[in-house]
């Protein structure tokens, strides 16, 4: 994901801004997100809302928010079009974005909505939020009231549907209703929703400030979440003392809930986002790996690789996973030598204490790991840990592959190594983990599954704390975010036979074609009351999802 950095803009050298052509037609639907799209359109939510623009003839607008340069006085509108969708770029001054962007949203709602009571500043430093929380709310304010002219020359009117993306926007129907505006709002959020249990230790200044959001998502006329558990907690803690009637929602449904602090009702969903699998196993299949890959494959000789890769973010559990690495070896000393471990953390959100402390963390982690075991790896490292991240079409081939060394070699030289019995290289088996603390998603679960040769597929380690868990857990080796129980799944996914992680592997692609992105789309513009063609066909749980005749047909590329 790009760093915000990536987003920051300067003014523009006239105040008059030329817009783009306008559309025909006036569009269906005004989508809110924290960051503009990529050119071109890629990853999680960006491509649902593409899929979005599609099913609706493109007749959406894409509104978003962008860090102003050390120029940026004031917020301005920035018209331009990505992928044939029309998205205007409100540009934020970056004293203000800060506040919003780094002190709020991710200071204190992130680890908040987590469940990391101890990483949120509102809990760490109540008396120190409140400058965060004004920047926050005069953010808001500056996004709706700049955009608002720009929305009537595309044709908005008060009918048009309004869908709001993230914890960003969780105060944002309240902030249009104070501002005016009639829209209906929708809500996606994208992480996941703290426990009743959790919400209950809160006090003080964090307590209210959490009353003050989830009243801000009960403004909205619908609030889609990515799991059934989500959907419950949320429901429970606007329940308060009183016990909530049964709120029972299976995926891709929702159901109408009375609001208990205004009067009305809201729709609420359980809509779990997807990923374009096609585009994922087209990558996989046809990428070219970089000479970077080539200098990783020299570094990770053993006979069990296990691959990680997310953000440096303390939700993500990689000090857990490098002690449960840790363990691993100490309990299982024959695994030293035959298991390395590969951490791909790419540094994330350097504006925020908590962040840098865990970066340092994990480095030093790292170093005292290595250190310890040197000796029982003959020179190599038993922990290899990238820092800077992998390109995505690298990081989907390197996920696709069950067999580094081998692949290394070529096909011809792969067919004489075993035509001579020569494979001197012990075929070596992926372990992909995904061992989050708590997660929404996490899609890099879905795209490990979807990458897969299902005739020698990697083998997948997941939480049972992420989202991505609740559909595939059957398909994977589960654990608990604690070292004892990472070291534990790892210990046993180095057991599976290859025929039984082909077996789950197959599964879980028929599960993906079932519970697509398209299905994903129509399912939540659906829950909004759009009007909308049907969606294809798609194979799923219990159906006869067509196996490959033989292996070419899904043949990786090798290097």
């Amino acid at each position: 994901m790009p760093s915000a950095a990536a987003f920051r803009t300067t003014a523009p050298e006239t105040s008059q801004i030329q817009h783009q052509t306008q559309p025909e037609t006036a569009p269906k639907l005004v989508v809110f997100s924290n960051r503009p799209p990529t050119n071109p359109i890629s990853g999680g939510a960006a491509l649902g809302i593409k899929e979005a623009s599609k099913v609706l003839n493109d007749e959406i607008l894409w509104v978003a928010l962008a860090e102003g340069g050390k120029d940026v006085t004031k917020p301005f509108v920035t018209p331009s079009v990505v992928d044939g969708i029309n998205v205007l770029t409100v540009t934020i001054p970056r004293e203000q974005y800060d506040k919003h962007y780094n002190g709020l949203c991710n200071g204190s709602l992130w680890p908040l909505l987590h469940g990391m009571l101890d990483n949120a500043h509102a809990v760490k430093n109540p008396g120190g939020i409140s400058a965060d929380l004004r920047g926050h709310i005069q953010t808001l304010r500056m996004v709706f009231e700049t955009v608002r002219p720009e929305l009537a020359t595309y044709g908005v009117t008060d009918e048009t549907k309004v869908w709001l993306h993230d914890y960003h926007f969780m105060l944002g129907a309240w902030m249009m209703k104070k501002l005016g505006y009639k829209n209906p709002t929708e809500f996606f959020l994208h992480i996941p929703v703290m426990a009743k249990q959790t919400y209950d230790q809160l006090e003080g200044q964090a307590k209210r400030l959490m009353e003050m959001f989830f009243g801000g998502l009960e403004c909205m006329n619908s609030v889609a979440f990515q799991t059934q558990a989500d959907a419950r907690n949320y429901h429970e803690i606007l329940a308060g003392d009183e016990p909530p009637p049964s709120l029972g929602i299976d995926m891709f449904e929702s159901t109408t809930r009375r609001k208990t602090t205004r009067d009305g009702t809201q729709t609420i969903g359980v809509m779990p986002i997807s990923i374009d699998t096609e585009y994922a196993k087209k990558v996989a299949e046809e990428h070219v790996p970089s000479d970077e890959i080539g200098a990783l494959q020299a570094r990770l000789t053993a006979k069990h690789i296990i691959l990680g890769a997310e953000r440096c973010d303390p939700t993500k559990g990689i000090l857990a996973r490098l002690a449960g690495f840790d363990l691993l070896l100490t309990r299982y000393p024959h695994r030293c030598g035959q298991a390395q471990l590969m951490v791909i953390a790419e540094p994330s959100r350097q504006g925020v204490k908590e962040y840098q402390k865990y970066k340092a963390a994990v480095e030093k982690k790292v170093r005292e790991i290595n250190e310890k075991y040197k000796e029982s790896y003959d020179g190599i490292e038993p922990i290899v840990l990238l820092e800077k991240g992998l390109q995505r079409e690298d990081l989907l081939w390197s996920m696709s592959q069950n067999n580094w060394p081998l692949a290394s070699l070529g096909k011809v030289g792969t067919f004489l190594a075993y035509a001579f019995g020569k494979a001197a290289i012990a075929p070596q088996k992926i372990h992909i983990i995904v061992n989050s603390i708590a997660d929404g998603m996490n899609l890099v679960a879905k795209e490990a599954f979807a990458v897969q040769n299902i005739f020698n597929s990697a083998r997948m380690i997941l939480s049972r704390t992420i989202g991505a868990a609740k559909e595939l857990g059957d398909y994977a080796t589960l654990c608990d975010p604690a070292p004892e129980s990472i070291c534990e799944a790892m210990e046993e996914s180095m057991q599976l036979s290859q025929e039984e992680v082909n077996m789950r592997c197959w599964k879980a692609q028929a599960h993906m074609a079932w519970a697509s992105v398209e299905k994903w789309v129509h399912s939540t513009l659906k829950m909004f009351g759009m009007e909308i063609g049907d969606e294809k066909p798609e194979a799923g749980p219990g159906t006869s999802l067509r196996v490959p005749a033989n292996d070419t047909e899904r043949k990786p590329k090798v290097v």
